[in-house]
C-alpha cells in the first residue's frame, strides 16, 4: 500500500501532460503486476472472499490518498521549489530500486542472460532519467 501511495505522490508532481500520461501509463502497468502479485499471496493464504475485496479496496485507494496528500502538501508549501522536488525524488527513487533488486531475476551464470538483464535495467534506467529531459525540451525551459 505504501508502494500505490508512492506512485500516487509522484503523479501529483509531475506538472506536464506529456510526462502526466507516460508516468500514468507506467503507473498502470506496475499497479497492474502489483495487483496479480497481491492476489496470488493472498490465495496462497487462504485469504477469505471478503477479505480480499477490502484488501483491494484498500490498495485502490492507496494511489489517490498519495495523490490527494502531495497535491495538498504541494499547494501549501509556497515556493515548491526545483531543490523541494529533488529531495522528493532522491527519497523515492532509492524505494523503488530496492524494489525493483527484490524483484530481480535470480542469478544465473550464463553471460547471456546477465548481459540481456544489465542491457535492460540499463535501458529502463536511461528512459527514466531522460523523462526531465525530454519535458525541458517539450516545454522550452
Amino acid at each position: 500500500m505504501i508502494h500505490a501511495m508512492i506512485d500516487g505522490t509522484v503523479i501529483a508532481s509531475i506538472h506536464s501532460w506529456n510526462v502526466l500520461l507516460t508516468t500514468a501509463f507506467a503507473v498502470m502497468v506496475c499497479a497492474f503486476q502489483d495487483a496479480v502479485a497481491f492476489a496470488i499471496l493472498l490465495e496462497r493464504h487462504g485469504t477469505t472472499r471478503r477479505n480480499k475485496q477490502i484488501a483491494f479496496v484498500l490498495f485502490g485507494g492507496s494511489f489517490p490518498l498519495g495523490t490527494g496528500i502531495a497535491s495538498t502538501l504541494f499547494a501549501h508549501v509556497e515556493d515548491f521549489s526545483n531543490e523541494a522536488m529533488a529531495v522528493l525524488r532522491v527519497l523515492i527513487v532509492p524505494l523503488f530500486l530496492n524494489m525493483a533488486f527484490e524483484l530481480a531475476p535470480p542469478h544465473t551464470h550464463d553471460r547471456r542472460t546477465n548481459l540481456k538483464t544489465a542491457l535492460l535495467f540499463g535501458v529502463g534506467v536511461a528512459v527514466s532519467s531522460s523523462a526531465e529531459l525530454v519535458e525541458r525540451a517539450i516545454i522550452g525551459r
